[in-house]
C-alpha cells in the first residue's frame, strides 16, 4: 500500500506539463483562409472561438467581425 501511494506521489510530482493552447488569430478578414496565424493562448483558456457577422439585402452587404 505505502508502494503504490509513493508512486502515485512521484507521478504527481514528476509529471510533465500540459501543452500549451494554440488558436488562429486575425482580425478584419472577409475569409477564414486568410486567418492562418497560430497564436498562443492564456494558460486560462480552454477553447478557441471564431466571431463573425455580416448583413445583407440583396447585392447590398454590410460584413463586421466581432
Amino acid at each position: 500500500m505505502k508502494l503504490s501511494l509513493l508512486a502515485v506521489l512521484a507521478l504527481v510530482l514528476f509529471a510533465a506539463p500540459v501543452n500549451s493552447l494554440y488558436c488562429y488569430t486575425c482580425n478584419w478578414e472577409q475569409s477564414n483562409w486568410s486567418c492562418l496565424k497560430a497564436e498562443k493562448c492564456s494558460d486560462k483558456d480552454e477553447f478557441c472561438v471564431t466571431n463573425v457577422a455580416s448583413v445583407g439585402i440583396g447585392r447590398c452587404r454590410l460584413w463586421i467581425p466581432s
